[in-house]
């Protein structure tokens, strides 16, 4: 085989081995797309939310999330990803999901392990998160 012949070769399996690199990838990110319009879904149906005495409920924490698209560089070249967020209510996502104390008014103190004065855990990312995790891998796993 000669050198030309060869380089041909070359030429055209890496021209292979691109297309269908390309061709995961647009399905990696079609996959990716799906499974945060899934957990933004999710979040939209398990944030909580506020009741208040007339019936009426206050949703805005619930129906802010919102689904992102990133584009960052990294030392391997550009990478993309999806970001799912509360667009409007970024603070609250650990309060809501870790627990935290309730701020007094001024002149009060805290009671030492007083719990009337600590809001409780209201764990609703963690699990979606984790789903999204195990969906993802499945889908590339089904790709490869």
């Amino acid at each position: 085989m000669s050198y030309q012949n060869l380089k041909a070769d070359l030429t055209g399996l890496v021209a292979e081995l691109n297309k269908y690199s390309d061709e995961v990838m647009a399905d990696i990110d079609r996959e990716a797309d799906k499974i945060a319009n899934n957990a933004k879904k999710r979040l939209k149906e398990t944030s909580p939310y506020r009741e208040h005495k007339e019936g009426d409920s206050s949703k805005h924490y619930r129906d802010s999330w919102k689904k992102k698209k990133n584009k960052r560089k990294t030392r391997f070249g550009l990478s993309e990803g999806i970001q799912v967020l509360s667009a409007s209510k970024p603070h609250l996502t650990h309060l809501l999901e870790n627990g935290h104390r309730v701020v007094l008014p001024q002149g009060r103190e805290f009671k030492k392990d007083d719990a009337k004065h600590f809001v409780g855990a209201k764990k609703h990312i963690q699990p979606v998160q984790e789903e999204v995790n195990d969906s993802f891998l499945a889908a590339v796993d089904e790709d490869s």
